[in-house]
């Protein structure tokens, strides 16, 4: 599992790419990269998890790894692809 990045919980972009490239190696070969999930973050398709405010009035700041990497939920992560996926599968060639 560790190999494969196979995780619950909470992940990186880095694991959960590794994820769903395992998860979905049958059906999208080309496989997941860190920069997908970067992009659905940067379009405000999927947000990280939020860290508790560390004194009243305080912003919230994504929760982050030993790394610095910001924290997503795995299940967040797989509704982004499979909406993701479907869109693909329903466009119309032109």
């Amino acid at each position: 599992r560790a190999m494969h990045g196979e995780v619950r919980g909470r992940v990186d972009t880095v694991s959960a790419a590794r994820w769903l490239s395992f998860r979905f190696r049958h059906t999208n070969p080309s496989g997941v990269e860190p920069s997908v999930i970067l992009n659905w973050v940067s379009r405000g398709k999927l947000v990280p998890v939020m860290a508790p405010p560390e004194y009243a009035g305080a912003k919230p700041k994504p929760l982050r790894d030993d790394r610095g990497r910001n924290q997503y939920e795995l299940t967040d992560v797989l509704a982004c692809y499979q909406a993701t996926r479907q869109k693909k599968k329903t466009a119309v060639p032109a």
